[in-house]
């Protein structure tokens, strides 16, 4: 049975909530990395030592949201978890080099013709989870990604929209609140920065359980066409 956007939700909060110190850590390291700028700022004026700085804290950022996706895939699937800092360069090299790729080409066609754009995002919103399956780069982009995906484009646009639902509201109201020049209070901003990071979590385990569904609807399809075959 394929399960409603929101199923996937409240499977992501169940998830999280299941590992509260995962969860913590989580959010406790993004606080950081988000109290760090102001204050390096504020020590020095070398751009340069800024900008590795920031590149530092990018590179670490990318390294254990790596890690987490890796946890939340071998969570929904019940194997052993694996550590958020077990994953490899090589792992973290090939998820950005993916990235790059697919961006350069959503952006192509996002600009000429718009709809091409949205259409390779949802094809590709499975590409990473595909690659941390031990898929090679090039046949996720250009072959796996298209057969996980086929005839379900709608309700993967539902799916994601209801998992990164939370997400999303809180970017919106920092936003609005950057734009329509509200100061907040530095709690204020620590608390819509917790809301971001945990909601960042949740919308990763929701995810891999799409990325299960998905897969193991594929698997099925693929042994019902196997069987017809073989009795035909």
């Amino acid at each position: 049975m394929q399960p409603a956007g929101l199923d996937l939700l409240r499977k992501g909060v169940e998830s999280a909530r299941q590992h509260p110190l995962l969860l913590a850590f989580y959010v406790a390291l993004n606080l950081l990395f988000n109290l760090l700028p102001p204050i390096d700022a504020a020590a020095t004026d070398d751009a340069m030592l800024l900008g590795l700085l920031a590149l530092v804290m990018a590179g670490v950022q990318a390294w254990l949201s790596v890690g987490l996706m890796m946890f939340a895939l071998a969570n929904v699937r019940g194997q052993r978890l694996p550590s958020i800092f077990s994953a490899r360069a090589t792992t973290v090299a090939k998820l950005i080099y993916a990235g790059f790729l697919q961006g350069m080409m959503v952006a192509a066609g996002l600009i000429f013709l718009v709809v091409p754009g949205f259409y390779l995002l949802l094809v590709w919103s499975q590409t990473s989870f595909l690659i941390l399956d031990g898929a090679p780069v090039h046949r996720a982009i250009f072959r796996d990604s298209f057969v996980v995906t086929r005839d379900r484009k709608l309700f993967i646009l539902a799916a994601l929209s209801w998992v990164t639902l939370p997400l999303v509201a809180g970017i919106a109201v920092q936003i609005l609140c950057t734009f329509a020049g509200v100061p907040t209070a530095l709690i204020v901003s620590l608390l819509l920065w917790s809301w971001s990071s945990a909601s960042a979590v949740v919308a990763i385990f929701g995810a891999a359980w799409l990325y299960r569904y998905l897969t193991d609807v594929e698997a099925g399809d693929a042994a019902a066409t196997s069987a017809g075959t073989a009795v035909a």
